[in-house]
């Protein structure tokens, strides 16, 4: 744990009797078992504590059926995420929305049937393959047979994702199917390897582990020491990976209000990644491109921006429930999906002002993304001064 502690520039407290690591990106790992770790974040440590006090009690963790199935139905897969929607869809929430969808409007459908067709969803998953191309696969579960009408849940669903601010071009027009008796729809697509990125900023792993060579050659900085060449500009590529697979989604306008939750959780990726031996500077920058992402997310739901005051303003995570995940090292992960929240009243007027807003925002924003390209150059040759070579030449 002490090591763990070094690599993840944190400390290591004392919760429940027992040693864990407060990391440097606002999460706590505990060792339950020799080579088994469980991560909370944000760290709470009563909820920690209690936790850790059920997990370490039994053999096995707790998990559901749906969970459990879903792991063995993907095997094979070399990542598979799945989400229990058991006790977890409202009804009344599930109307609202179907009354605003547009793949409704203009239609005599009846509501009570579909409401109750969505109702008896069991769950989502999703599997990834990659081979010499990547294969993404979504199954959703229902209680009952939607054979039927497998086209249309798919773009249902694909609607429901764009209003979460998180649509996925690919499984748009990709290829659906029905299994386990109609109570499964399948949808099936080769994914491109930004959309995977994308993805995968659903999931949250608790620890990165650095190159061996690297730790063994002893380049890894340890807290306190001065900044490291090589640490640095894997936290500047990382940082404008993201940013590029967020501009290519912004390239095509009819996409670009659909992204708010991309630029939220890259925002969050770029947080959380590994600052150990990052230069400060260059940890102010990832800072404030973080902020600014947040900004855009919150611009895209359509709060008006205020660009003359996000020069180095520091936006902090609202508070949400501790999110536990358990697994080997190196393979432990979590995933964030955001639910709206509904009202009886005024929906569609809040929504018509929504847009109206994210309308008009659409010059700020510009001028923010031109502050960020404008931060790039600067840091760049920040870093080209200090360290004495062509900073980040190579991926430019």
């Amino acid at each position: 744990m002490t090591g763990l502690a070094i690599k993840e520039g944190g400390q290591v407290l004392t919760v429940a009797d027992t040693p864990v690591v407060l990391t440097s990106r606002n999460s706590f790992i505990v060792e339950l078992a020799p080579g088994f770790v469980g991560a909370m974040t944000p760290p709470n440590r009563k909820e920690l504590a209690r936790w850790m006090r059920l997990a370490m009690s039994d053999r096995d963790p707790v998990i559901s059926p749906y969970l459990s199935n879903a792991m063995s139905a993907g095997r094979g897969a070399q990542i598979q995420l799945a989400v229990d929607l058991r006790d977890f869809i409202d009804p009344k929430a599930v109307e609202h929305w179907l009354k605003r969808s547009k793949k409704l409007q203009g239609t005599q459908t009846t509501f009570d049937p579909l409401v109750e067709l969505v109702r008896g969803m069991k769950g989502i998953r999703f599997t990834a393959r990659v081979q010499d191309n990547t294969t993404g696969i979504v199954s959703l579960d229902f209680a009952k047979s939607v054979e039927d009408r497998a086209g249309y849940l798919r773009d249902l669903f694909m609607e429901s994702l764009d209003t979460l601010g998180m649509g996925i071009d690919e499984f748009r027009d990709c290829e659906v199917r029905t299994e386990s008796e109609g109570r499964t729809v399948v949808l099936r697509a080769e994914l491109a390897d930004a959309t995977l990125r994308q993805i995968m900023s659903l999931i949250q792993m608790p620890s990165v582990q650095m190159d061996p060579e690297e730790t063994k050659s002893g380049t890894t900085a340890s807290p306190g020491s001065k900044p490291d060449l090589a640490a640095t500009t894997r936290y500047f590529n990382a940082v404008q990976q993201l940013l590029d697979d967020l501009r290519r989604k912004a390239k095509k306008a009819d996409d670009y209000n659909k992204t708010a939750h991309w630029h939220e959780t890259y925002a969050k990726k770029i947080f959380e990644l590994p600052r150990q031996g990052v230069d400060e500077e260059m940890l102010n920058y990832g800072n404030t491109v973080a902020s600014q992402l947040y900004a855009l997310a919150d611009s895209l739901r359509g709060v008006p921006l205020k660009v003359d005051m996000l020069q180095g303003q520091k936006y902090y995570y609202a508070y949400q429930p501790p999110s536990i995940y358990i697994g080997r090292r190196r393979a432990a992960w979590t995933a964030y999906l955001p639910t709206p929240t509904y009202s009886d009243t005024n929906i569609p007027e809040v929504t018509a002002q929504q847009r109206e807003a994210v309308s008009q925002g659409e010059g700020d924003r510009d001028q923010v993304w031109k502050t960020t390209d404008q931060a790039r150059y600067t840091i760049r040759r920040r870093m080209s001064e200090k360290f004495k070579t062509d900073f980040g030449q190579s991926k430019n």
